[in-house]
């Protein structure tokens, strides 16, 4: 049943007709709101040159007075596979010792990621919160509203992305541009977009700060459904077939020159017939939406392809987690968590009572990580019910 907009979410929604700057503020002020309005055709124009982009991400500093060097953005959807709690007490640890100052996200949500950002707004153990910024576009207002789709009151920060209403109105995944500067990125599991905005965040980060950044991934040991496609973990497969089974990116993925699709190499080929794109990808009613999600995932590799260095990105940017069905870990490595150099990556296995590979059902995972303090903290603090799930 439809449901009527809350008044801090109304106050968000009637802003965006008001176009004086000074008299929106006025009104979002009212509601202890602070916000920053930008249209799709405004988007487009700043996002088209690396000066344009870097001039946006100034302005959204400047808006909310934040360094996105301390910002992190989290993204994807741990409902479909991922303990829930123990993605939560990773984030946790994470936000704690790495001191993230402000965190990017998507308001609206079921479950998934989205609601984990929400519970650490509540988190008792976490004594200097983050600041929190939600993403919104025009959809979201209509989710809320027709769907009851769950949104965070405690969130005093928002970035809007509008067309005044106008046709067509903005949807979900149109203003990834937004937050993708982020310095950190956290992905839980996700789907085809979270994939793009891992990329994004490669080439964005690099734009506005001239650095790489940081980008963690995080994968459940034994997910409800391995059969689904998940962005973490595709990245993860493609990290394993570099480092530890020695082939090269343009053997995963062809040529960056390469009029081929990336999609139609051998490596792809077979990953498509092990992981599904969509849940219900043999009933015919779904065929376009199947090949819609086909095409969004061969642009979205086209443009992990074109990258200037794809494969030193894929090694040094990307450390993986893997979230296990119960507290005992068994690491295997040539030093121990407490003596790992943190600015150093050293690979190490992660055994989980499932010992089972995307690629190679009998092999054992490889994962990598840097962050010793993450990885000791987070195996002590994980208290929760094996095979529980959100």
């Amino acid at each position: 049943m439809p449901n009527a907009l809350s008044k801090h979410y109304k106050t968000l929604h009637d802003a965006i007709g008001i176009i004086e700057e000074q008299e929106r503020n006025e009104l979002l002020a009212k509601e202890n709101i602070e916000a920053f309005y930008i249209t799709v055709s405004d988007l487009e124009e700043f996002s088209k040159t690396k000066e344009g982009y870097c001039k946006l991400v100034a302005d959204i500093q400047h808006r909310f007075g934040i360094d996105m060097k301390r910002c992190m953005q989290v993204i994807g959807s741990s409902a479909a596979f991922s303990n829930g709690e123990a993605a939560y007490n990773l984030l946790l640890n994470y936000v704690k010792n790495k001191s993230i100052g402000f965190i990017f996200y998507g308001v609206t949500h079921d479950g998934g990621a989205n609601k984990l950002v929400e519970d650490l707004l509540k988190d008792t153990q976490l004594h200097d919160k983050p600041i929190v910024i939600g993403n919104l576009v025009e959809e979201s207002f209509s989710v809320i509203e027709q769907y009851g789709c769950e949104a965070s009151e405690e969130t005093n920060h928002f970035i809007v992305l509008h067309n005044n209403y106008q046709e067509p109105l903005v949807h979900f995944g149109s203003d990834i541009k937004l937050s993708d500067c982020c310095r950190i990125l956290c992905c839980i599991e996700g789907g085809i977009q979270s994939l793009a905005q891992c990329i994004n965040t490669l080439r964005s980060v690099n734009w506005v700060f001239g650095d790489y950044p940081e980008i963690i991934l995080i994968c459940n040991a034994n997910p409800i459904d391995d059969s689904l496609f998940s962005a973490a973990r595709f990245l993860r497969d493609l990290k394993y077939e570099i480092e530890q089974k020695g082939k090269s990116f343009t053997e995963l993925l062809g040529n960056r020159d390469s009029d081929a699709r990336p999609i139609d190499t051998p490596f792809m080929e077979q990953y498509l017939k092990d992981h599904r794109l969509l849940r219900d990808d043999k009933n015919d009613k779904n065929k376009e939406v199947l090949a819609n999600k086909c095409l969004a995932l061969n642009d979205t590799l086209i443009s992990l392809r074109s990258l200037e260095n794809p494969e030193k990105s894929l090694r040094e940017c990307f450390t993986v987690c893997s979230l296990p069905e119960n507290k005992q870990l068994d690491l295997e490595a040539s030093q121990s968590a407490d003596e790992m150099d943190t600015n150093c990556p050293i690979p190490v296995l992660l055994k989980s009572p499932v010992k089972k590979s995307p690629l190679n059902k009998n092999s054992d995972l490889f994962f990598q990580t840097k962050a010793k303090e993450i990885l000791s903290e987070a195996m002590d603090t994980m208290n929760y019910p094996p095979g529980s799930t959100i």
